[in-house]
């Protein structure tokens, strides 16, 4: 282990030889030691230790030397399912334990914004301190949300757990005389675990299941929150052609009667799922006002897609669905049920695989639809693998 040496790397070279190099062995062939510290170096880097690790190895003195190459400034660009955009400044390995410190700022295409101070470990566990504000997109028919929040986030095996505590705040302008918009406003608070469980792993069937509970006495109002998304893709590859199902499922089930559901921790299409052919967070349930949410939701959805090439499909979809909005127990919902609350569209465009994303353009025709509804012609959605 003497003869093992690191350069432009923060952390302690004891830290580093007892984590990353207790089993080394430099007997082994010259070929072999490569393959070694080849899978050494990506671990490292999968760590947060190297931003681009590299190693140098002198036969004639018998030393090994682990190099990095980048300072571990790192600056990215990320485009999220809700159509915002995410700047990411951070520095690896700040404190010589790998992981990385950094500062997030995102601006979403609907006038969202999001600032995150954040800490992760080498582990991937993360501690964020954030506030997001979701300024109205039609100044006199929707809301302000703001949210400031404390979030823990660490992994167990394939599932990922959360513990949070949120205090959020609805607002309306001036120009917003709706009374129904304004007995909705008000602030809340929410301490909140979360668990994220990713079902199947075929390609062509997977699914994830989202579920939250808002924990009693910590919460302005306590709850359950699941959400569940499945698709199934059946293709005809000698044909170049393919059928996708994607289905999905949202609910808020509580038995707290003293308030309601506060606005922020509601559905809202466009944001916690897709509907083709309305505005974004204008389906509501019974209430006949839109822009106020949903306590529950249900999506179905047939697509034919054709393939162009291997990055881009022509893509030809039938959608339908409903929601409904109780403001206070969730096991109280029947308006699910009704045929009155059900809404569909059809469209066509194209499908542009992204590698992670698949980036969906189409011109979209609503057929079934409430009065109150806001309804468009023109759909464009981010959906990330899983």
């Amino acid at each position: 282990m003497d003869h093992l040496k690191f350069e432009n790397i923060r952390s302690s070279d004891e830290f580093l030889k007892k984590n990353y190099f207790s089993d080394i062995d430099t007997s082994m062939s010259r070929y072999r030691l490569q393959g070694y510290l080849a899978e050494k170096i990506k671990i490292m880097e999968d760590h947060g230790i190297l931003a681009e690790g590299a190693y140098e190895l002198d036969d004639e003195n018998k030393i090994i030397k682990i190099i990095s190459k980048k300072k571990g400034y790192n600056f990215s660009f990320t485009v999220n399912s809700d159509l915002s955009e995410v700047n990411q400044g951070s520095i690896s390995n700040p404190f010589g334990q790998g992981g990385k410190v950094g500062l997030e700022y995102g601006v979403g295409l609907y006038k969202s914004s999001v600032h995150n101070i954040f800490y992760q470990d080498r582990f991937g566990n993360k501690i964020a301190l954030a506030k997001t504000v979701d300024t109205p997109i039609i100044g006199e028919k929707n809301f302000k949300l703001e949210e400031k929040s404390l979030t823990y986030t660490f992994s167990v095996g394939q599932q990922l757990f959360s513990v949070s505590t949120t205090n959020s705040s609805a607002t309306v302008t001036d120009k917003n005389t709706n009374k129904e918009h304004l007995a909705h406003t008000g602030t809340s608070i929410k301490t909140s675990i979360s668990h994220v469980l990713r079902l199947f792993s075929n390609p062509y069937f997977y699914g994830k299941l989202n579920t939250e509970i808002a924990l009693p006495t910590l919460s302005t109002f306590p709850f359950i929150k699941p959400q569940f998304n499945i698709t199934k893709i059946i293709p005809f590859n000698k044909f170049d052609l393919g059928i996708r199902f994607d289905g999905s499922f949202g609910g808020i089930f509580s038995k707290s009667s003293k308030n309601m559901i506060p606005i922020n921790d509601r559905f809202f299409n466009g944001k916690d799922y897709n509907f083709p052919g309305f505005v974004n967070s204008s389906i509501s349930g019974q209430l006949k006002t839109p822009f106020l949410g949903n306590s529950m939701y249900y999506t179905l959805r047939g697509t034919l897609f054709k393939k162009i090439n291997d990055q881009v499909n022509g893509i030809a979809y039938y959608n339908f669905g409903g929601s409904t909005l109780n403001l206070g127990n969730g096991y109280e919902n029947t308006t699910l049920k009704d045929l009155k609350s059900l809404r569909s569209s059809v469209g066509f465009g194209l499908c542009v695989n992204m590698g992670k994303a698949e980036l969906n353009i189409s011109l979209v025709k609503p057929i079934r639809f409430q009065s109150d509804d806001h309804i468009e012609n023109f759909s464009f959605e981010m959906n990330f693998s899983i």
